[in-house]
Protein backbone atom coordinates (compact mmCIF):
# COMPACT_ATOMS: atom_id res chain seq x y z
CA UNK A 1 0.00 0.00 0.00
CA UNK A 2 2.70 2.52 0.92
CA UNK A 3 4.71 1.62 -1.85
CA UNK A 4 1.91 2.41 -4.43
CA UNK A 5 0.80 5.36 -1.74
CA UNK A 6 3.90 7.32 -2.89
CA UNK A 7 4.50 6.11 -6.33
CA UNK A 8 8.00 4.40 -4.74
CA UNK A 9 10.35 3.91 -7.72
CA UNK A 10 12.39 1.55 -5.14
CA UNK A 11 12.42 -2.26 -5.25
CA UNK A 12 9.63 -3.48 -2.59
CA UNK A 13 11.77 -6.98 -2.29
CA UNK A 14 14.90 -4.79 -1.61
CA UNK A 15 13.65 -2.69 0.50
CA UNK A 16 11.85 -5.99 2.32
CA UNK A 17 15.18 -7.50 2.28
CA UNK A 18 16.73 -4.55 4.03
CA UNK A 19 15.12 -4.62 6.81
CA UNK A 20 14.69 -8.35 7.09
CA UNK A 21 10.90 -8.55 6.59
CA UNK A 22 10.56 -10.75 3.67
CA UNK A 23 9.61 -13.58 6.29
CA UNK A 24 6.65 -11.51 7.30
CA UNK A 25 5.73 -9.53 4.15
CA UNK A 26 2.16 -11.28 4.51
CA UNK A 27 1.37 -10.83 7.94
CA UNK A 28 -0.92 -8.68 9.34
CA UNK A 29 0.71 -5.77 11.41
CA UNK A 30 -1.66 -6.94 14.80
CA UNK A 31 0.80 -9.64 14.66
CA UNK A 32 3.37 -8.34 14.55
CA UNK A 33 6.39 -7.60 17.19
CA UNK A 34 7.19 -4.52 18.31
CA UNK A 35 10.46 -4.79 17.15
CA UNK A 36 8.96 -6.05 13.74
CA UNK A 37 6.66 -2.95 13.38
CA UNK A 38 9.69 -0.49 13.67
CA UNK A 39 10.93 -2.54 10.73
CA UNK A 40 8.13 -1.49 8.72
CA UNK A 41 8.27 2.12 9.82
CA UNK A 42 11.46 1.89 8.81
CA UNK A 43 10.97 0.67 5.39
CA UNK A 44 8.69 3.14 4.96
CA UNK A 45 11.23 5.69 5.11
CA UNK A 46 13.04 3.85 2.47
CA UNK A 47 9.53 4.52 0.11
CA UNK A 48 8.51 7.74 0.95
CA UNK A 49 11.30 9.75 -1.00
CA UNK A 50 11.45 12.72 0.83
CA UNK A 51 14.16 15.20 1.27
CA UNK A 52 13.83 16.06 5.24
CA UNK A 53 13.17 13.28 7.90
CA UNK A 54 12.05 13.92 11.52
CA UNK A 55 12.52 10.86 13.51
CA UNK A 56 11.24 10.65 17.30
CA UNK A 57 12.56 7.67 19.25
CA UNK A 58 13.02 5.46 16.07
CA UNK A 59 14.40 2.65 18.16
CA UNK A 60 12.61 2.62 21.50
CA UNK A 61 11.99 -0.56 23.01
CA UNK A 62 13.47 -2.58 19.73
CA UNK A 63 16.15 -5.71 19.64
CA UNK A 64 19.34 -5.37 19.00
CA UNK A 65 19.47 -6.75 15.23
CA UNK A 66 16.68 -3.91 14.65
CA UNK A 67 18.61 -1.43 16.01
CA UNK A 68 21.35 -2.38 13.92
CA UNK A 69 18.53 -2.52 11.09
CA UNK A 70 17.77 0.73 11.35
CA UNK A 71 21.67 2.43 11.80
CA UNK A 72 21.32 0.44 8.16
CA UNK A 73 18.23 2.89 6.87
CA UNK A 74 20.02 6.07 7.79
CA UNK A 75 23.03 5.25 6.43
CA UNK A 76 21.04 4.54 3.05
CA UNK A 77 19.16 7.62 3.63
CA UNK A 78 22.37 9.57 4.50
CA UNK A 79 24.17 8.07 1.00
CA UNK A 80 21.15 9.31 -0.99
CA UNK A 81 21.78 13.13 0.49
CA UNK A 82 18.83 12.81 2.73
CA UNK A 83 18.47 15.30 5.93
CA UNK A 84 17.72 13.25 9.12
CA UNK A 85 17.09 15.17 12.52
CA UNK A 86 16.53 12.50 15.15
CA UNK A 87 14.95 13.92 18.57
CA UNK A 88 15.67 11.27 21.08
CA UNK A 89 15.97 11.41 25.46
CA UNK A 90 18.38 8.52 25.50
CA UNK A 91 22.35 9.74 24.76
CA UNK A 92 23.02 6.04 23.97
CA UNK A 93 20.66 6.09 20.81
CA UNK A 94 21.70 9.31 19.58
CA UNK A 95 25.43 8.50 19.56
CA UNK A 96 25.28 4.29 17.91
CA UNK A 97 23.68 5.93 14.80
CA UNK A 98 25.28 9.51 14.55
CA UNK A 99 28.53 11.59 15.95
CA UNK A 100 26.58 14.99 15.40
CA UNK A 101 24.89 15.44 18.47
CA UNK A 102 23.27 18.35 20.13
CA UNK A 103 21.63 18.39 23.74
CA UNK A 104 19.12 20.91 24.60
CA UNK A 105 18.17 21.95 28.58
CA UNK A 106 16.76 24.71 29.81
CA UNK A 107 19.84 26.72 29.86
CA UNK A 108 20.85 26.03 25.89
CA UNK A 109 21.16 24.19 22.82
CA UNK A 110 24.67 22.90 22.83
CA UNK A 111 27.03 20.71 20.22
CA UNK A 112 28.49 17.51 22.12
CA UNK A 113 32.41 17.03 20.86
CA UNK A 114 32.40 13.81 19.92
CA UNK A 115 34.88 11.75 18.54
CA UNK A 116 34.88 8.11 17.27
CA UNK A 117 37.30 5.32 19.25
CA UNK A 118 40.26 5.03 17.09
CA UNK A 119 41.32 1.36 16.36
CA UNK A 120 44.93 0.39 17.55
CA UNK A 121 47.28 0.22 14.65
CA UNK A 122 49.48 -2.94 14.26
CA UNK A 123 52.93 -0.76 13.69
CA UNK A 124 54.24 0.70 16.95
CA UNK A 125 54.45 4.94 16.55
CA UNK A 126 56.14 6.50 18.51
CA UNK A 127 53.69 9.96 19.44
CA UNK A 128 54.90 13.25 19.52
CA UNK A 129 54.26 14.69 22.94
CA UNK A 130 52.64 17.68 23.11
CA UNK A 131 52.34 19.58 26.47
CA UNK A 132 48.58 21.38 26.40
CA UNK A 133 46.11 22.21 28.47
CA UNK A 134 43.15 20.13 27.55
CA UNK A 135 39.89 21.56 29.27
CA UNK A 136 37.38 18.92 28.42
CA UNK A 137 36.90 15.84 30.23
CA UNK A 138 36.88 12.49 27.99
CA UNK A 139 34.04 9.39 28.45
CA UNK A 140 32.86 6.88 26.47
CA UNK A 141 29.83 6.08 25.26
CA UNK A 142 29.39 2.89 23.17
CA UNK A 143 32.54 3.27 21.09
CA UNK A 144 32.56 6.74 20.80
CA UNK A 145 34.40 9.27 22.84
CA UNK A 146 32.21 12.08 24.34
CA UNK A 147 34.04 15.36 25.24
CA UNK A 148 32.55 17.30 27.94
CA UNK A 149 32.88 20.91 29.26
CA UNK A 150 33.47 21.44 32.44
CA UNK A 151 30.82 23.77 32.86
CA UNK A 152 28.23 21.03 31.70
CA UNK A 153 29.27 18.53 34.55
CA UNK A 154 26.92 18.40 37.36
CA UNK A 155 28.75 16.05 39.69
CA UNK A 156 30.44 12.86 39.58
CA UNK A 157 30.21 9.94 41.65
CA UNK A 158 31.85 6.66 42.04
CA UNK A 159 29.81 3.78 41.48
CA UNK A 160 31.04 0.29 42.33
CA UNK A 161 34.87 1.90 41.54
CA UNK A 162 33.88 3.27 38.38
CA UNK A 163 33.71 7.18 37.96
CA UNK A 164 30.25 8.37 36.63
CA UNK A 165 29.77 11.93 35.33
CA UNK A 166 26.70 13.38 35.44
CA UNK A 167 25.41 15.88 32.97
CA UNK A 168 21.55 17.15 32.72
CA UNK A 169 20.00 14.29 33.87
CA UNK A 170 22.65 11.93 31.34
CA UNK A 171 24.94 9.61 32.82
CA UNK A 172 28.78 8.94 31.28
CA UNK A 173 31.23 6.44 31.90
CA UNK A 174 34.65 8.07 33.07
CA UNK A 175 38.09 6.89 32.00
CA UNK A 176 39.85 8.65 35.32
CA UNK A 177 39.98 8.06 38.92
CA UNK A 178 38.40 10.21 41.31
CA UNK A 179 41.51 11.07 42.16
CA UNK A 180 42.34 12.61 39.04
CA UNK A 181 39.16 13.78 38.28
CA UNK A 182 39.41 15.90 41.09
CA UNK A 183 42.44 16.90 40.11
CA UNK A 184 41.49 17.95 36.55
CA UNK A 185 38.38 19.94 37.87
CA UNK A 186 39.61 21.59 41.14
CA UNK A 187 40.14 24.73 38.87
CA UNK A 188 37.17 24.60 37.65
CA UNK A 189 34.74 25.51 40.48
CA UNK A 190 34.62 21.95 41.77
CA UNK A 191 34.67 20.35 45.18
CA UNK A 192 35.29 16.41 46.68
CA UNK A 193 32.71 17.13 48.95
CA UNK A 194 33.03 13.03 50.14
CA UNK A 195 34.40 10.14 49.42
CA UNK A 196 32.66 9.08 46.49
CA UNK A 197 31.22 12.41 45.40
CA UNK A 198 32.72 15.54 43.57
CA UNK A 199 30.41 18.62 42.61
CA UNK A 200 30.16 21.66 40.48
CA UNK A 201 29.61 24.24 43.07
CA UNK A 202 28.13 26.89 40.40
CA UNK A 203 25.36 23.84 40.62
CA UNK A 204 24.72 24.07 44.58
CA UNK A 205 21.80 25.88 45.68
CA UNK A 206 21.36 24.85 49.10
CA UNK A 207 23.20 23.83 51.85
CA UNK A 208 21.04 21.38 53.94
CA UNK A 209 21.71 20.89 57.68
CA UNK A 210 19.92 17.74 59.05
CA UNK A 211 21.85 17.19 62.79
CA UNK A 212 24.93 18.44 63.68
CA UNK A 213 27.03 16.06 61.44
CA UNK A 214 24.81 15.17 58.79
CA UNK A 215 25.05 17.85 55.56
CA UNK A 216 23.61 18.01 51.71
CA UNK A 217 24.02 19.81 49.07
CA UNK A 218 21.06 20.53 46.91
CA UNK A 219 21.65 21.18 43.05
CA UNK A 220 19.44 23.35 40.47
CA UNK A 221 18.45 21.00 38.26
CA UNK A 222 14.95 20.10 37.96
CA UNK A 223 15.41 17.01 39.94
CA UNK A 224 16.59 18.84 43.08
CA UNK A 225 19.59 16.15 43.31
CA UNK A 226 20.80 15.90 46.97
CA UNK A 227 24.83 15.21 47.20
CA UNK A 228 26.23 14.12 50.96
CA UNK A 229 28.34 16.89 52.07
CA UNK A 230 30.95 15.00 55.37
CA UNK A 231 31.57 16.93 58.16
CA UNK A 232 34.84 17.36 57.59
CA UNK A 233 34.33 18.53 54.08
CA UNK A 234 31.81 21.09 55.67
CA UNK A 235 34.33 23.06 57.44
CA UNK A 236 36.15 23.11 54.04
CA UNK A 237 33.35 24.31 52.23
CA UNK A 238 32.72 26.99 54.81
CA UNK A 239 36.02 28.08 54.60
CA UNK A 240 36.24 28.48 50.66
CA UNK A 241 33.11 30.68 50.81
CA UNK A 242 33.74 32.83 53.90
CA UNK A 243 31.64 31.40 56.42
CA UNK A 244 32.72 30.60 60.21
Amino acid sequence: FTHTLYESTESLDTVLQTVQLTPYRNKRLNRLSLSLVRRVQYAALLLHNRDIYVLEEPDQNVDQETRHLFATVLLQLKQQQKAILLLTSNMESALFVTSTVYRIDHRHLRLLDVEPDEPEANEDVTPEVMHVRFEKIPTKVNEKIVLLDPPEIDYIESQDGQSVLHSQSEQFPSVFTMNEIETRLTPYGFFRCHRSYIVNLQRVREVITYTKNSFSLVLDDPEKTTIPLSKMKMAELKTMIGLK
